[in-house]
């Protein structure tokens, strides 16, 4: 039984909900997990996935379990290291989420998954796409014939669906569109959110790239 502090759900939408939703839901690593034995007996992480092999094992598990336990309780204390100085966030990283995303929406797939679940998931595509944009904007690669800004915008039209950017936070969407119809008018909106995104904390993708440019100005290396 669930904690005073916990929850507990049987209903198979629910769950998926609270594992696909990252911005309300428990995120899709395994990390912040527990799971029963019998649950994971045929269970393996796809090793062709280059990256969110979590999310594709815990879709997968959570459609075989029969309820969830959860809570709030800060049980587990998990460390990133700042990235930023050494590495500048990759294109490549976010093409490959797209892609591992897009292979749970598969049409048997998407059916056992539910309206809900499967918008939840084309709205992450759609988030990691503005991240990848973002990254190609500030390296300089963004533009009407670059092979990379072309495949992704091929993604971001087959995903945009209107419940999946319903999903997305108010000052993604304008991005989003300004993206599909025009990389100037995208690159303006760009920079004119920039300062408040920054003042109110955020912007982590330009201030790693930053950090990044800024070490390979000091170390001169490329």
């Amino acid at each position: 039984q669930p904690s005073e502090e916990g929850a507990f759900t049987d209903k198979k939408e629910d769950m998926l909900e609270l594992l696909t939703d990252i911005r309300r839901g428990f995120g899709w690593g395994v990390w912040n997990k527990v799971y029963k034995r019998e649950l994971l007996s045929g269970l393996e992480f796809d090793e062709r996935l280059r990256i969110n092999e979590d999310l594709d094992f815990n879709i997968r598990a959570f459609l075989k379990a029969s309820a969830i336990s959860y809570t709030e309780a800060e049980l587990y204390h998990y460390n990133k290291e700042d990235e930023g100085l050494s590495k500048a966030p990759d294109i490549d990283r976010y093409m490959s989420a797209m892609e591992a995303i897009e292979k749970l929406l598969a049409p048997d797939m998407k059916k056992a998954l539910g309206e809900g679940v499967s918008a939840n998931l084309e709205s992450e595509i759609l988030n990691q796409g503005l991240m990848a944009a973002e990254v190609l904007l500030l390296t300089g690669k963004l533009a009407p014939k670059d092979e990379d800004t072309l495949r992704l915008r091929r993604m971001l039209r087959k995903h945009r669906e209107k419940e999946a950017e319903k999903r997305l936070r108010p000052d993604q969407r304008p991005l989003l569109l300004a993206l599909m119809r025009n990389l100037r008018l995208y690159k303006a909106a760009y920079y004119a959110e920039l300062p408040a995104k920054l003042l109110l904390g955020g912007g982590d993708i330009y201030k790693r790239i930053k950090k990044a440019e800024t070490y390979r100005d000091e170390s001169g290396k490329s």
